[in-house]
């Protein structure tokens, strides 16, 4: 039997380096996944340490738990949002946690095996929920939502330039077929672009869009910040890997916000952007912004767009 193949932790050296875990720490992965990072994190934290690790997605835990308990590790994990990481950790008996790992990515491999409609070619369901039993499909908000909603939601979370041709196509499909399958939406989609992009399925940035709005995924995020930073006790580290602009414009505004670098624009006599207006309590760190080596870009093409943001709290 062939060994199984898992999803590939991004910047993995990187990350662990930046949350320096090691024996009796405990270090919180918001968003675990596979168990990729949290394998090599929790293997550092003992003896005396804990992972804490949290997903929405009941599957990944399954494989997660399975490949920390082959570790002999010691974790605790969580089947939730990372957004309440401060009552997960609570209910272990700990007030404050070493480090923080949020790694927005999501394993397409699992996704796929899942059969949530995350897929281009899936003949299946267009769901798009990372925890199905909550919430509502993409299907269902397709067939409920009228052309200037979808519109304005492939604009501003796919950044979309033909989003009003794209949603038209969309809620035509709703409107005439009985079952929207992923690969009919792809089909629909490609179908109202003009513009094509050789080597980008024309989905693409509509899939993201939809997949985003679906699971609040930026809400979530702007919250899962604000609980990591109360989580996290001082000198301890947050690390945020990032994988498009959206999340990464918002992982970078909130470390400069509460680190007093002002990013308003030279010349303005105010600052405007609320930086210098709080008392610091972050420090970024020389490693926030990395990006993946080239080698490991050409091994893992899914690395390519990553970026990695990280801050120490000075001061609580």
């Amino acid at each position: 039997m062939s060994p199984e193949i898992f999803h590939s932790p991004v910047m993995l050296p990187e990350t662990v380096s930046v949350l320096n875990p090691s024996p009796g720490k405990i270090i919180i992965d918001g968003t675990v996944g596979e168990g990729g990072h949290a394998v090599s994190l929790a293997g550092k934290v003992k003896p005396g340490g804990i992972l804490i690790g949290i997903d929405r997605d009941a599957e990944n835990l399954k494989i997660a738990e399975n490949r920390l308990k082959k570790a002999g590790a010691a974790f605790k994990l969580f089947n939730g949002t990372y957004s309440d990481m401060e009552g997960f950790l609570q209910e272990e008996g700990h007030k404050e946690a070493d480090g923080v790992l949020l790694d927005l990515g999501f394993s397409m491999r699992q996704i796929k095996k899942a059969a949530r409609g995350f897929s281009f070619s899936e003949n299946l369901p267009l769901d798009m929920r990372y925890d199905p039993s909550k919430g509502q499909s993409a299907e269902s908000w397709l067939r409920q939502a009228d052309v200037s909603e979808i519109k304005d939601v492939l604009k501003k979370y796919g950044q979309e330039e033909e989003s009003p041709r794209v949603a038209r196509c969309l809620k035509k499909l709703a409107e005439t077929d009985k079952k929207i399958t992923a690969s009919k939406a792809a089909e629909a989609i490609a179908s109202a672009k003009r513009k094509k992009k050789k080597r980008i399925n024309p989905a693409t940035k509509t899939f993201q869009a939809i997949r985003i709005y679906i699971n609040s995924e930026l809400e979530e995020l702007k919250k899962g910040l604000i609980a990591a930073a109360s989580c996290i006790k001082t000198g301890g580290r947050l690390a945020v890997l990032t994988y498009h602009s959206l999340e990464d414009k918002i992982v970078k505004d909130f470390l400069y916000r509460f680190s007093g670098k002002c990013e308003c624009p030279p010349g303005m006599p105010v600052c405007g952007c609320g930086a210098l207006s709080r008392r610091p309590f972050l420090k970024i760190i020389p490693e926030s912004g990395s990006v993946p080596s080239e080698k490991e870009k050409s091994e893992n093409p899914a690395s390519r767009s990553a970026r990695m943001r990280a801050a120490e709290v000075v001061l609580k």
